[in-house]
């Protein structure tokens, strides 16, 4: 088959999603199944060999071993249990072993190009299923392989395999490198003067206090106004600039970019944008239109420096909440608490912001 992006760099035309006619296949049209196995952390030996489990970050690998099993490459590993909730799933090109809560998939076609853009294109498609999938409705290996999911097909009414390596190398290509190029250069630079900085600076000489939400937040309300992003008119959706926010888990929560609305307000940016079902967490710099449950977090206190030291905390108080009936609502984010630095009983604000400037990476904030 003719490479997709060279005809498309021949003809100066970037390749669309909307060019090409879509069908459903089964998961296990596409995939082989198969699953890994139990070690328990106990029986772990510490070694070079990462050992996937059902993470949600980290692409999905929790430790580092040396034990005489199985191991797995060149694999989409699907979570079926544990912290990161079912059908997150990770890409793994290199040998790994698998826990007993990850679910294997190889494909089936046996690819002469770079398979990595499949297992990651399909990855995505895999996991805008997730919401269907609860405490009432676990993902069982049965209901995977049943798991029906939209895919790009070729003339032969196939898998267009060769369309989705030629659009994820398009994406690929589109990545801006210079912050990393910027990461390194600065740790390349890192002097014993700014080490000591950093460690003088640490959050454990700083005094700590558990405070309702309530009270680091002035504001803790749904969006302004909520839109189904399939209400949009299609002209809208294309060549825009105003961050579209649903309750994705990447890009900061960014599911695309559109034009303005009429009649529809804006979110001021400056903000936390938290996701009801999904409890993801971003901080928002710039005005933005909101998809459906998304909560938003405002205070005068807020910016970049110290939504970066709050994000992880909360995201760790999200985790007790999930799908199923028990998501982020209004009432429930009021009654958490959260353990925050404090001066004078209060929010350390500037002690926040202090320390996240402190860092050796902070000229890329």
């Amino acid at each position: 088959m003719q490479n997709i992006l060279k005809e498309q760099n021949s003809n100066n035309r970037r390749l669309m999603l909307s060019d090409r006619k879509w069908k459903s296949f089964r998961v296990d049209d596409i995939f082989h199944i198969s699953g890994g196995r139990a070690l328990s952390r106990r029986d772990m030996i510490d070694g070079n060999t990462p050992f996937v489990s059902a993470l949600k970050h980290s692409n999905g690998v929790s430790s580092f071993i040396s034990n005489n099993i199985e191991l797995q490459r060149d694999f989409l590993g699907i979570n079926f249990n544990g912290e990161g909730g079912v059908v997150y799933n990770f890409y793994h090109p290199y040998s790994a072993g698998v826990s007993g809560d990850v679910k294997i998939l190889t494909l089936k076609q046996n690819m002469k190009r770079n398979s990595k853009y499949i297992y990651l294109f399909i990855g995505e498609s895999l996991f805008k299923q997730r919401s269907k999938y609860s405490f009432g409705y676990k993902l069982s290996a049965g209901r995977l392989k049943g798991q029906k999911i939209m895919l790009p097909i070729n003339e032969e009414h196939n898998p267009d395999y060769e369309f989705m390596i030629d659009y994820m190398m398009q994406l690929e290509s589109d990545i801006d490198t210079s912050m990393l190029k910027s990461a390194i250069k600065i740790t390349q630079n890192t002097d014993k003067k700014d080490e000591n900085k950093f460690i003088e600076n640490n959050v454990g000489n700083m005094s700590w206090k558990e405070f309702w939400l309530v009270e680091v937040f002035s504001e803790i309300r749904p969006a302004v106004q909520d839109i189904d992003f399939n209400s949009i008119e299609e002209n809208k959706k294309k060549n825009g600039i105003v961050p579209y926010i649903s309750r994705t888990n990447k890009n900061n929560g960014i599911a695309n970019y559109i034009q303005e609305l009429d009649d529809i307000q804006k979110e001021e940016g400056n903000c936390i944008s938290i996701g009801l079902d999904t409890q993801t967490v971003f901080y928002q710099p710039m005005s933005f239109y909101s998809g459906q449950n998304i909560q938003i977090l405002c205070d005068t206190n807020l910016n970049k420096y110290t939504a970066i030291f709050l994000l992880p905390l909360l995201e760790n108080m999200l985790d007790k909440f999930n799908w199923g009936g028990n998501g982020a609502t209004l009432t429930r984010l009021k009654r958490s608490k959260l353990m925050l630095p404090e001066k004078n009983g209060k929010p350390d604000w500037m002690g926040m912001e202090k320390y996240i400037k402190s860092l050796r990476f902070n000229e890329l904030i």
